[in-house]
């Protein structure tokens, strides 16, 4: 990935325990959330080089929303 040799990482909150999520949900304000992504790290120093990240919520007023984040450094 960008020139480094890496590990991909996948993650999805809705694998997290149940307390895990409520704690998540209290400090987002939100009554429902859902976030998934990926990220790269290298083998050698792990240090991420690349993370994609897609979320969908619910707000404690109701209101829907998404977001999308990306990031990466590469060699020159």
């Amino acid at each position: 990935m960008n020139g480094y040799d890496t590990v991909k990482y996948n993650f999805d909150t809705e694998r997290l325990p149940d307390a895990e999520k409520a704690r998540i949900a209290v400090t987002l304000l939100a009554k429902d959330f859902r976030v998934v992504g990926s990220a790269w790290v290298t083998n050698d120093t792990l240090c991420m080089v690349k993370f994609v990240s897609d979320d969908k919520y619910t707000s404690k007023g109701g209101k829907a929303g998404t977001g999308h984040l990306e990031g990466s450094i590469s060699r020159r």
